[in-house]
């Protein structure tokens, strides 16, 4: 299929000290020749002897030992539209690239160790998830469901050592609520973790009950110090739920709300020497903070007056009626050696897709593709998905192009099938030549994995939660079929600033060496994927030196793919190594 896409290239140039952006307008005719496996189901033929269980992913990791982590209900029967079991935790194992595709694999359920209150229950649903410096699974909130029915966000959290395949619970409950909220101080559904730069975990948000009462979201921040294994709240929810327009300079802002995910990145530099976080919530506006230190005041700027491009007004007092960034995907883009050698800062973020048409009025954000760069606080030239798409979602490929894959729009629409693909280096969109078997829209998940393969699972058909379908595909990129560059050996440990060797194997020059954080991916958002190009110091035939990051706001402590690519930017299969 051949398809023509007008892209916008925005390119930046000097003048009189600032950056200008020109727009230059581009016809490329852009096939990409991917292809997809097929269906595998999900299964566990031994939990109920003489019964097959079959388990639909709604949160998926990969974690350090190339296995994936899945979070998601389990069912007697294989049909989406059978009644969801419990929310469980289950992992597989990939089978090898080149080996035969079985039609069902067999996963391992981990038994969590939930503490609820007496009569009730406890689940990851709708969790946060992210890593740790060592390696461990990072879970915040869920569901708390009590004896009377009543649900409430999670009030703790846990980690995961996919060396043990054990879960364990951090003792210390959380403790952020809004004034005269929760049952249960801490409570948290839909918050948003982020891996800080010194190796500290940042939550944000959620909400206090568990059926989504936007009056109870939990506009509260804290970081849980895994050395004393303590939370400190560091930014306060507003003093009432009726505030829209009410501003402190002490509160957390309320633009950070987000009926999913508020969108958060540790950024790989700080702003003015200040601001170290980039946040978008529901409602379009960029949102930068500072970290402790720096005074509470201080700590929040809102650019209200530069929401997401094309989000008409919202009033000035009460709750926004528009929603650009509900259902919408968002990822940072390659974080570059030399700043602004694709156009964009570092740190700069893409948004796509998002709400649904909301009246003749709003023609909504559903086939948007927008860009935000911190730096200059502009918003870049929009484009165009191929199709409509509410939840889909953005995953960071090793030859630096940003996938968009899922998602589905007003009706069962065949065209979320394709997959489509932004190229920051170029600022142009491509669109893929073979459809998924399967539409996947809200609950889907989308996991890059080691080999190079992206595995797209789970998800419902318009977005009608417990209906999502138990099993997954393998999406293979372009660059899957050609000549792929090999990593012969190459350390397990890489340290900041600091030179290690690789011995390769490949037929072009080799032109880039690259780490890429293990995913972390639920509900449109990876709230750990970040790419990262690391210097070259010496290149030979079949060897060369790299060089770690430079800082932990590059690249936080942790595990990480790394890949070698060739001067055609093909990537080999990654090694996994750690960064301390």
């Amino acid at each position: 299929m051949t398809l023509k896409i007008l892209a916008g290239i925005l390119l930046y140039t000097v003048l009189f000290g600032a950056l200008t952006p020109i727009v230059l307008a581009a016809e490329q005719d852009t096939a990409e020749p991917d292809s997809w496996s097929s269906i595998v189901g999900l299964v566990n033929s031994t939990l109920q002897p003489g019964t097959k269980l079959f388990f639909a992913p709604v949160h998926a990791a990969l974690t350090p030992d190339s296995k994936v982590m899945f979070l998601g209900y389990s069912r007697n029967q294989y049909s989406p539209t059978t009644p969801p079991g419990p929310f469980q935790s289950f992992t597989i194992v990939p089978e090898p690239l080149g080996a035969p595709i079985p039609a069902e694999m067999e996963v391992s359920v981990i038994t969590v160790p939930f503490t609820p209150v007496p009569g009730g229950t406890d689940s990851l649903y709708c969790a946060a998830n992210t890593f740790t410096g060592t390696g461990e699974l990072f879970t915040a909130g869920g569901v708390r469901t009590l004896p009377n029915g009543n649900r409430w966000g999670l009030p703790y959290a846990m980690t995961y050592n996919s060396g043990s395949s054990q879960w364990s619970r951090i003792a210390q409950n959380m403790k952020g609520s809004i004034p005269g909220g929760a049952e249960m101080p801490g409570s948290r559904w839909y918050p948003t973790a982020t891996h800080l730069w010194d190796d500290q975990m940042l939550v944000t948000a959620g909400f206090e009950d568990a059926e989504g009462n936007i009056g109870t979201a939990n506009l509260t921040l804290e970081i849980f110090n895994a050395i004393s294994k303590t939370w400190t709240v560091i930014s306060s929810a507003p003093a009432s739920s009726n505030s829209w327009g009410v501003r402190s300079p002490t509160w957390t802002p309320r633009e950070i709300t987000h009926s999913d995910y508020t969108f958060t990145w540790q950024l790989p530099s700080q702003l003015n020497g200040l601001y170290d976080l980039l946040m978008f919530g529901e409602f379009g506006y960029p949102i930068k903070m500072a970290l402790p230190p720096l005074s509470i005041s201080q700590r929040w700027v809102v650019d209200n007056n530069n929401p997401r491009p094309g989000t008409p007004d919202f009033p000035t007092g009460g709750f926004p009626s528009k929603s650009p960034n509900y259902g919408a995907s968002s990822a940072l883009l390659p974080i570059r050696l030399s700043g602004s050698s694709w156009g964009y800062g570092p740190g700069s973020i893409m948004i796509a897709g998002g709400d649904r048409k909301l009246g003749p009025e709003y023609n909504g954000h559903i086939k948007n593709i927008d860009f935000y760069d911190p730096n200059t606080s502009l918003w870049g030239t929009q484009l165009k998905l191929f199709s409509e798409r509410h939840h889909p979602s953005i995953v960071l490929l090793p030859d630096g192009k940003e996938l968009i894959v899922g998602g589905h729009d007003y009706a069962i629409n065949a065209n979320v099938k394709y997959a489509e693909y932004y190229d920051p280096q170029t600022a142009t969109t491509s669109v893929g030549t073979n459809q998924s078997a399967e539409v996947r829209g809200y609950h889907s998940v989308a996991l890059l994995l080691p080999d190079g393969r992206v595995l797209v699972g789970g998800g419902t058909d318009t977005g009608v939660a417990t209906t999502e379908k138990a099993n997954f595909e393998y999406y293979y990129p372009p660059y899957m079929s050609k000549n792929r560059p090999s990593i012969d050996s190459a350390t397990t440990t890489i340290n900041y600033n600091s030179d290690f060797g690789i011995n390769y194997t490949s037929t072009n020059p080799i032109s880039e060496v690259v780490l890429m954080a293990l995913g972390a991916h639920t509900h449109s958002f990876d709230q750990n994927q970040r790419y990262i190009q690391l210097n070259i110091a010496s290149l030979g035939s079949n060897s060369l030196i790299a060089t770690g990051p430079p800082s932990s706001r590059t690249a936080p402590p942790g595990y990480y793919m790394l890949f070698v690519l060739d001067n055609d930017r093909t990537p080999s299969v990654a090694t996994i190594v750690q960064l301390k």
